[in-house]
């Protein structure tokens, strides 16, 4: 209703559908996690610039606010700032399909020269819950990261293997078949066969169905 500080009178209703519509395109698809605040400011400043609203903008000049997007919320970031330690992080952490656990920080951090992945919390490319119990990559920051890897590479495998060999530590040593288990074993199994590590899928097997 009121986007834009300076124009106090520029602003739209939406219905729920539409509000959805928009939220959703701005990168609230996943649970708990929001649409993107540079995304959402730039959506109505360009929608208040062509005397348009956030919806049109979205149907007809979509692929222009992502190139903006890209631009204006990453590209200097990734390009100038971040160093080869933190861009690691980001690319393994952008490959998570949904939050990550506390406990992999400190083994996503000895993939690296450096531990940064607090440096990426403090850049707000990852953000925590308020327990500090999980943190995810916004999925705009996500999209953006991914396309910087070559699907198929051996970037690419060698990423969704770390991340197995992550979930894989939560069970490695239990047997018991409690939710957070059958979760690490199904993400297990995901980044595995997304690696194309097939042979240790077996590996996966024994350890959860063993018993």
């Amino acid at each position: 209703r009121s986007p834009l500080k300076n124009e106090p009178d520029v602003g739209w209703e939406l219905s729920k559908i539409e509000a959805n519509k928009v939220f959703h395109s701005l990168g609230g698809r996943k649970q708990k996690q929001g649409a993107h605040p540079l995304a959402m400011f730039l959506l109505a400043s360009v929608a208040s610039s062509k005397t348009s609203t956030p919806l049109n903008i979205l149907s007809q000049y979509e692929g222009v606010l992502i190139k903006r997007l890209e631009k204006e919320l990453f590209n200097e970031l990734y390009e100038s700032i971040l160093d080869d330690d933190e861009k690691k992080m980001l690319h393994m952490c952008a490959f998570y399909r949904d939050s990550i656990p506390d406990y992999h920080i400190d083994i996503l951090n000895k993939s690296v020269v450096n531990n940064v992945f607090d440096q990426l919390v403090n850049r707000c490319l990852i953000t925590p819950n308020k327990k500090q119990e999980w943190y995810y990559v916004h999925s705009i920051i996500a999209d953006l990261t991914k396309t910087r890897i070559v699907s198929r590479s051996d970037a690419f495998f060698d990423i969704h293997e770390y991340i197995a060999d992550a979930w894989l530590y939560q069970i490695r040593n239990t047997g018991r078949l409690s939710i957070p288990n059958i979760r690490a074993a199904s993400e297990a199994a995901y980044h595995l066969t997304e690696g194309e590590c097939f042979e240790r899928l077996d590996e996966l097997a024994r350890k959860t169905l063993g018993g």
